[in-house]
């Protein structure tokens, strides 16, 4: 019998170095003075750059490039295009310091790893929801679509003082917006290939008196190119923006995807007898968002937004053994509801960012002790970007609860230094931490036992770097980091009987 427990584990000194050679000329370097008033500053960022360059994952808050100390890749929808990108994971497939663990065919289930840390430590988020299960915290990029997407913004390192859980890293993505014009646009494309394989998508966007909407519909499917190894999805996403007067509007939104999948097979021939191997899985999940956001003064802005989501996924394994076979089919049912408020207050030389988070989730599924678990959890959450002169100071604060594996703080501070015009300096330390899945805490079945006292992973974080485009076509990163992890998740035999 085994069960997971938490041992301590210290990640050593790594470095990564980033060159790339940008094929266009770069007309306005993003580190532009800091000694400039911050809506000043993004005026101007937008009158060159899109929004792209204004990130808001590492504050919760548009933030320009230059004031962010934390290691952050974005990836915009014109990029998503060029690479001829069909789901989430072919585009994270592409970033540096994010590697990717990728079996079956196309659009096969896929994990991915930043900087040595596992699946389950980073945060996948679409519209403020997170898209980690229940039972191990994995999130499915390989059946997101990409159509819908606007941009991705990847935190490499510790996300917690921000988004709660996220010790290895957070992927927020970012969808395109309801029009704001009358204007009514859209597009239907179809790719095929061998196999049967296609991509198929339609999207429109317009504006009717004060409501502005984006549509999505797509569907993705192939044979495989190996046995078992079949694809097929239908995706719907939609977004609906209401202008109720010029300080308030109201977003809401509604994504759903449904299909199934071959995760492949294989066989093995030991004592004269061959045994096969195969698995597939099929999936369900929508959620759906409701915000409001209200401009209180020219200085203050106020957000709330409620969630839910709901999840099934079906796990079938097959032996085979001569002309047996024999089966093993495993259910999860996720379902959770959310709400959010965050607060802004802005002046010409910094903006504070509070807010809180509340969330509540049920998991049915017979591999958790009695059928049934549910995670509870609540933070309330604060950050300033504070510009003096050529200096960026973030300090960062969060304090989590659960109702399973008890609470966590989590402090952070980043420091910028613009050296140069187009050169920036960046420093960030801070605490991490990730909630273990319900299967963790409370797994049963033949082999595991549930382990209600296991804490939560934690790491302690340090992050040094250097950015800059002063020479010309070339886009110059480099990143050292330390990651000190305690009480991380192992899996512990037991003596037969316990």
């Amino acid at each position: 019998m085994y069960r997971y427990s938490s041992k301590i584990i210290s990640f050593k000194f790594k470095l990564i170095l980033l060159l790339s050679v940008v094929m266009q000329v770069i007309l306005l370097s993003p580190f532009s003075s800091a000694a400039l008033p911050a809506d000043e500053e993004i005026k101007i960022l937008r009158m060159f750059y899109t929004d792209e360059d204004l990130v808001v994952t590492p504050t919760r808050h548009p933030t320009p490039l230059s004031q962010i100390a934390e290691n952050v890749t974005v990836i915009t929808a014109e990029e998503i295009e060029q690479m001829n990108a069909h789901t989430l994971t072919d585009i994270l497939n592409t970033v540096p310091g994010l590697q990717m663990d990728i079996r079956g065919g196309p659009w096969a289930a896929s994990s991915g790893h930043i900087q040595g840390s596992d699946f389950e430590h980073i945060l996948v988020v679409i519209d403020g929801v997170s898209l980690n299960n229940l039972s191990s915290n994995y999130a499915d990029v390989g059946s997101i679509p990409v159509q819908h997407i606007e941009s991705i913004e990847i935190i490499k390192g510790p996300a917690s003082s921000s988004w709660g859980s996220s010790l290895g890293g957070i992927i927020n993505i970012i969808t395109k917006s309801a029009k704001e014009y009358r204007n009514v646009g859209g597009m239907i494309s179809a790719m095929y290939g061998e196999r049967n394989t296609g991509d198929y998508r339609f999207e429109t966007s317009g504006k009717t008196d004060d409501i502005g909407y984006y549509l999505y519909a797509g569907n993705l499917v192939s044979d495989g190119l190996r046995p078992n190894c079949f694809f097929h999805e239908n995706n719907l996403y939609t977004k609906f923006k209401w202008d109720l007067d010029e300080k308030s509007g109201i977003t809401f939104t509604f994504g759903y995807n449904k299909g199934s999948r071959g995760d492949g097979e294989f066989k093995i021939s030991d004592f004269g007898m061959e045994i096969g191997f195969s698995s597939s899985d099929r999936f369900e999940y929508l959620f759906s968002t409701l915000s409001l956001d209200y401009k209180i003064t020219e200085m203050a802005d106020l957000g709330i937004s409620l969630r839910t989501l709901r999840r099934n996924a079906e796990l079938l394994s097959t032996v085979s053994i001569f002309d047996t076979k024999m089966s093993d089919v495993r259910t999860f049912d996720d379902r959770g509801i959310g709400a959010s408020v965050k607060a802004t207050w802005k002046t010409d030389r910094q903006h504070m960012v509070f807010g809180a988070d509340f969330d509540h989730g049920n998991l049915k599924s017979v591999s958790i002790e009695g059928g049934r678990q549910s995670l509870e959890k609540w933070a309330f959450f604060a950050n300033n970007t504070i510009v003096i002169n050529k200096f960026t100071f973030t300090p960062g604060v969060r304090y989590d609860y659960t109702n399973t594996n008890g609470d966590f703080w989590s402090p952070s501070l980043g420091i910028t230094y613009k050296l140069a015009e187009k050169t920036v300096l960046r420093g960030y330390i801070a605490k991490g931490f990730n909630i273990p899945g319900l299967s963790e805490t409370f797994g049963s079945g033949p082999s595991y036992v549930p382990n209600p006292d296991l804490e939560m992973e934690k790491v302690l974080s340090y992050q040094v770097g250097m950015e800059s485009t002063a020479f010309k076509y070339v886009w110059l990163k480099t990143t050292l980091y330390r990651h000190d992890i305690s009480d991380a998740i192992v899996t512990d035999l037991l003596d037969d009987g316990d």
